[in-house]
């Protein structure tokens, strides 16, 4: 069993999209997972170019808030605005 990294819903792992990173991808994140599990709802809803940023974006200013971040609210519109950029690219 799995547990979703977004909604936190244990799934078997064939119900599940798992992205294991590179050694590259290792090196640029601070105490990185073995794996990154995600249930196939959200993981839908994440690599929709429309719905995923604005869940992401949605999640990171929630932890800003959280974190007491002032400028919580214009730094999750900046990072959603770079993530639409980089759909837009890949497209």
């Amino acid at each position: 069993m799995l547990k979703c990294l977004v909604c936190g819903a244990e799934r078997d792992r064939e119900r599940c999209h798992v992205i294991t990173l590179t050694d590259d991808e290792r090196a640029q994140v601070a105490d990185p997972l073995d794996e990154y599990p995600y249930c196939k709802p959200c993981w839908g809803i994440l690599s929709d170019p429309v719905a995923g940023p604005s869940l992401m974006s949605g999640i990171a200013q929630h932890y800003l808030i959280q974190a007491g971040v002032q400028e919580a609210d214009g730094l999750a519109t900046r990072y959603k605005q770079r993530l639409i950029s980089r759909a837009v690219k890949r497209n």
